[in-house]
């Protein structure tokens, strides 16, 4: 017993609490609050603007036709993406798969190859995942994206 509490005691004592607050909360949240609140806090008054465009656009998303093609070892997607009154800046689109089978979790970040033709604000975004899995593994997703913004806990929006 004096053994174990010997070797086990530092991984649960208070010190070591208080300096993974400190270490993993406190001096990130102090990091990014100066980053954000720097020249007269524009990037803060950024970020409001992209979240307030997210909070009103985000009903008007859509997909439009989604292809899926086998490519040797991996499967071709390709999905049209409608954004109304977003830009492409203002979101991610993404591939996702959730552990299933034994297989962990994927989630690929798809790109944009180019517009729609005859579309308004309508893109054509492709990625190409292994085929180990089953393509109907596999579900296109758009998420909110802005490079200062932590997400989904500043924008749960999907």
């Amino acid at each position: 017993m004096r053994a174990s509490m010997a070797r086990l005691a530092p991984q649960f004592s208070c010190n070591r609490m208080a300096r993974d607050y400190v270490e993993e909360l406190y001096i990130p949240l102090a990091t990014a609050y100066k980053y954000r609140a720097a020249d007269g806090g524009r990037i803060g008054r950024d970020l409001w603007a992209w979240y307030e465009r997210l909070r009103l656009y985000w009903p008007r998303l859509h997909f439009g036709e989604v292809s899926i093609e086998r490519a040797g070892e991996n499967w071709e997607f390709q999905l049209q993406v409608y954004l109304g009154d977003l830009s492409p800046e203002d979101v991610r689109v993404e591939l996702y798969a959730e552990v299933k089978a034994g297989l962990g979790a994927v989630c690929h970040a798809m790109t944009m190859s180019g517009d729609i033709p005859g579309a308004v604000n309508g893109y054509i975004y492709h990625a190409q995942v292994s085929a180990q899995r089953p393509a109907a593994h596999y579900t296109p997703r758009i998420v909110p994206g802005h490079v200062a913004a932590a997400v989904p806990m500043e924008a749960g929006f999907i």
